[in-house]
């Protein structure tokens, strides 16, 4: 179809109407309106691009929080087995401290039975291993 040059053709206006999807008698694009529709379509544009940003931010900015929740836990799991660690060290410490007071004492006994007797007795020879008083020493009454 040819169009006529013409811009108040009746014709014309139906055909590029039919050929945008507007119908007869609806919005024509015209120079007058020409503008109030590039102003329309570029803000339902925007809008749109605003929508889709949006959403893509929020799809991000929850994957962050994911992220960042899972490496909450992993350091809280991190910090509980910090904490079990050092009530085990001060466990072990006091056990140690036990031991070393144990040792300090038994080194002690040690050291006095040796100075009493050379030898440690045995249970059975007790009499026999000690000298005997000095018959000097003994007072009879």
């Amino acid at each position: 179809m040819a169009l006529c040059h013409s811009t108040d053709c009746e014709v014309c206006d139906d055909y590029i109407g039919h050929l945008q999807g507007v119908e007869a008698g609806g919005l024509q694009f015209t120079p007058q309106n020409l503008a109030q529709a590039l102003d329309e379509a570029w803000a339902m544009g925007m809008q749109d691009i605003h929508e889709d940003a949006q959403a893509e931010l929020h799809c991000r900015l929850d994957m962050a929080h994911q992220g960042f929740d899972k490496q909450c836990n992993q350091y809280n799991c991190l910090w509980w087995d910090y904490e079990a660690l050092k009530v085990q060290l001060e466990k072990e410490k006091s056990h140690w401290r036990e031991a070393e007071d144990t040792v300090t004492c038994l080194k002690g006994k040690s050291i006095e039975a040796s100075t009493s007797c050379p030898l440690a007795p045995a249970k059975g020879k007790v009499a026999d291993d000690c000298p005997p008083p000095a018959s000097d020493d003994i007072h009879v009454v």
